[in-house]
């Protein structure tokens, strides 16, 4: 075993500590075999390389700290590349039917057919939103599920629907059934989680290879932190770890799960047990998250305007929030009070607003207001909330990932529902920065499929489309084809930030992660242009040459 400290020299190395580490990278630090950060800098570096450090020249190659995710659905992807049929990426119905169909006459001996990443602003060529008739084309004899990018939305097909027992008379308290005029349904299920969709079932071996899967991954776009928030997709987060015993969990990890309506009492309760099961682990759960409202795309979002009449959801519909304001209150208050941190799934203004109201009251019930309480997504936010978010010290986990006008979704989905001029404001985060917001990052993964945070960044400062998925070339950062809200632009300093040093305060890790500093871990990555000195729309190009992790290399 290596009991040598490590030298890294010669590069551009940016610390992420101080005001000004954009301006004034070292070139050089050192980290002992425990995978702590010993030197920082020349002069001390030198130091630990007389006294017979390994020196590993970076000739001039690009370091940050380990990236944070602070949003993220483990095992990702994985399930739907392993095992189902994979649309992540695909956005006509054509070649998504055409997916599917392979997959089905490549698996003859399935019971049952699943599918993922499903496009849901796709629309055949009447202009008619997916329905079942789609999907019964290509599978008319057995059941067919197909999940949505945004894992709000299942798409059924008649088979599926019949197995389940879903019919004109089914009816859920919250969620939004899709139906013909006569008021049978469609077969697309928004938020339905009352509903019993079929779900597939896997092994346990294939639960292990799917988590194995993601932590690569994740490695390989330079995450060493992440949030793992629920729902856990078919995943039992205690296999973390098993993992770690097994030294294969190259991440840290903190764990949310759920609390629930009518059910918030059991879900703290479970939050303590689970937590006492990782008491000897460095996974740490921390955090019980609140699916406050649904979706835009799925019109389960809850807004203080009323959607568009293209909503097709009739006069003055609002959509509502899956909680009542006082039980939400009263839950954030307990789950306070138990030490445990919020973190609140807001799409909608008006759930933007009940989160914090419940932030504000539970923060005075408790009397603890040092527990970073989360609000993320954040697509719509009432101006005159802005600054209630830096008073009430509420951490913004936002997706940048989305913070553009997407092509075929901004039309179809954003601009129908909510009407061009409200649809235009979406995503604040300079507006919530200047507010006093920290800011967090994630891709909210699997919703976006590629989870790569140099994407995100770039999308966070330019405000418009970062890769070539469309086809379709950008003239420029102001290209306004795509630009949505050039005033919420952050800087590259301001998204590297939130992807590194406020995604560790979110976690409650940075004095251990975050920054490169003496005394921390050495969580790094090591990329292949140097961030601050190119074109910002090369940004998403950006490679991860090495990742480490607590001093040792995870991904080459």
């Amino acid at each position: 075993m290596k009991n040598k400290d490590t030298a890294l020299i010669n590069g551009v190395i940016y610390t992420v500590s101080g005001e000004e580490w954009h301006i004034n990278p070292v070139q050089s630090l050192a980290y002992d075999h425990n995978g702590v950060i010993v030197a920082v800098g020349e002069t001390d570096v030198r130091k630990v390389i007389e006294n017979g450090a390994e020196v590993i020249n970076l000739k001039g190659k690009t370091v940050l700290p380990g990236f944070v995710d602070s949003h993220v659905h483990a095992p990702g992807t994985a399930f739907m590349e392993m095992f189902e049929a994979d649309l992540n990426g695909i956005h006509t119905k054509q070649e998504s039917m055409q997916i599917l169909k392979e997959f089905i006459e490549r698996n003859p001996e399935m019971d049952a057919y699943f599918a993922g990443g499903f496009d849901v602003s796709v629309r055949d060529e009447e202009g008619n939103e997916p329905c079942a008739k789609w999907l019964d084309k290509i599978c008319p004899d057995k059941p067919l599920v197909v999940k949505s990018s945004d894992m709000h939305s299942r798409l059924l097909n008649t088979k599926s629907m019949e197995v389940s027992g879903i019919n004109r008379e089914s009816n859920v308290e919250f969620g939004h059934i899709h139906r013909y005029s006569d008021g049978v349904p469609t077969g697309l299920f928004t938020d339905c989680k009352a509903l019993p969709i079929l779900e597939p079932e896997y092994t346990e071996k294939q639960h292990i290879d799917a988590i194995k899967a993601f932590i690569r991954k994740m490695n390989s776009w330079g995450y060493t932190s992440i949030m793992s928030i629920a729902p856990i997709m078919l995943f039992d987060p205690r296999r973390y770890i098993d993992l770690e015993a097994e030294g294969a969990l190259s991440l840290r990890v903190n764990v949310a799960q759920m609390v629930l309506p009518h059910k918030a009492d059991e879900c703290i309760a479970n939050l303590k047990n689970l937590k006492t099961d990782f008491i000897n682990s460095d996974v740490r759960v921390t955090t019980g998250k609140f699916l406050v409202d649904g979706v835009l795309e799925g019109k389960t979002a809850c807004l203080k305007e009323p959607y568009c009449s293209e909503a097709d959801m009739g006069q003055d519909y609002y959509g509502k929030t899956n909680w009542e304001k006082d039980e939400m209150q009263d839950a954030t208050a307990k789950l306070i009070n138990e030490g445990f941190q919020a973190h609140y799934h807001c799409i909608g203004d008006a759930a933007a607003t009940m989160a914090l109201d419940a932030i504000e009251l539970g923060q005075k019930k408790s009397g603890n207001e040092a527990l970073r309480n989360v609000i993320t997504h954040l697509q719509i936010v009432d101006e005159n909330d802005y600054p209630r978010f830096g008073k009430l010290k509420v951490i913004a986990a936002i997706q940048p990932f989305w913070h553009f006008k997407e092509p075929g979704w901004f039309e179809n989905i954003d601009s129908a529902v909510l009407g061009k001029e409200r649809a235009e404001k979406e995503y604040p985060a300079k507006s919530l920065a200047e507010n006093g917001a920290v800011l967090t990052a994630s891709g909210d993964y699997p919703v976006s499929p590629s989870n790569n945070p140099f994407h995100g960044i770039q999308a966070g400062v330019t405000r418009n489309i970062y890769n070539d998925d469309y086809e379709m070339e950008l003239q420029g950062p102001d290209d306004e084809r795509f630009l949505l809200g050039a005033q919420e632009r952050l800087t590259l300093k301001q998204m590297i930030e939130a992807y590194t040093i406020n995604g560790a305060y979110e976690l409650f890790r940075e004095d251990e992660i975050g920054s490169i500093e003496p005394g921390k871990k050495a969580d790094l990555i090591v990329i292949d242009k140097d961030i601050f000195n190119i074109d910002i729309l090369d940004v998403h190009n950006i490679v991860v040459e090495q990742t480490i992790f607590n001093g040792k290399i995870v991904y080459c």
